[in-house]
């Protein structure tokens, strides 16, 4: 698993709806996070949900994002058409909703949307930045992801793109993406176990990390390749240097090479070192 690795070479976006001006206007938006991140975005305009439906079969596994109104739109609203997409089509990409007021926010939340998304309530900077984002992660491959429930809000999140959880005043936050992160409610014992065979590694009583993000470890702390720091108890180091054998970390395939000095054990993987003092 490896974040680069999981980048689709296309992306194909659904647009959904039959207000030519804003489906312009969304275009432009995708167009520019496209060319910004360096990714390939298709563009499918569709006028209503029925005619998305309609070709839907053609398109099948390739569709990555749907962008539609919330708002009813001939005879069926987003919020629908999302749950037959959802329910009927077994449709697992990304879904935005677009739509004039937070009437149907909550909506959203039961048919997994990735954003909801109020237009006279953002700015173009800050549209800007949202398509940023919708485009970065459906970029990402489909497979391994975690669902993070907030209140009245979540995170679907590819699994190569989450760097580590904290835990604080029983609030999990989790870090991801291009300096991301996200407050939901979780145990991050369950969560320990969950993504065990994903490659995380409780390293503290508040931290649990991803090992493919791991560019430098000290008995004290570690370093991720995003440069945060994440202390390291002493009672989770054993299993760490256990852990740092077994994982690829870096995305290489090396094995764990250890080379000792007088002051220090050092373990080299994937050309970082790992030093235990």
């Amino acid at each position: 698993m490896g974040l680069r690795r999981g980048r689709s070479q296309s992306v194909k976006v659904a647009i959904c709806g039959d207000n030519k001006k804003e489906i312009q206007e969304i275009r432009k938006l995708t167009n520019a996070a496209a060319v910004k991140l360096n990714v390939y975005v298709e563009n499918l305009t569709f006028s209503s949900c029925e005619e998305l439906f309609f070709y839907y079969e053609s398109l099948g596994d390739s569709l990555r994002l749907v962008l539609m109104n919330a708002e009813t739109s001939s005879g069926m609203n987003g919020i629908q058409a999302a749950k037959k997409l959802r329910d009927h089509y077994h449709y697992s990409g990304e879904i935005v909703f677009i739509a004039k007021s937070k009437k149907y926010v909550l909506d959203a939340f039961d048919v997994h949307a990735y954003y909801y998304i109020v237009r006279n309530e953002m700015t173009e900077r800050r549209l800007r930045s949202i398509s940023e984002d919708i485009i970065y992660f459906a970029s990402l491959s489909e497979k391994n992801h975690l669902l993070c429930k907030g209140q009245g809000e979540y995170r679907h999140l590819p699994m190569d793109c989450i760097s580590y959880f904290e835990v604080k005043h029983h609030v999990v936050t989790v870090y991801y993406g291009r300096g991301k992160h996200f407050d939901f409610s979780a145990s991050l014992g369950a969560l320990e176990e969950e993504l065990s065979e994903e490659g995380f590694l409780r390293v503290h009583r508040s931290f649990l990390v991803n090992s493919e993000k791991i560019e430098h470890v000290t008995r004290l702390e570690i370093t991720l390749r995003d440069k945060a720091v994440i202390p390291v108890g002493r009672h989770y180091l054993p299993e760490l240097k256990e852990h740092l054998g077994k994982f690829q970390l870096g995305g290489q395939n090396n094995e764990l090479e250890e080379s000792y000095t007088e002051n220090n054990n050092t373990a080299v993987v994937g050309g970082n070192d790992y030093s235990y003092i």
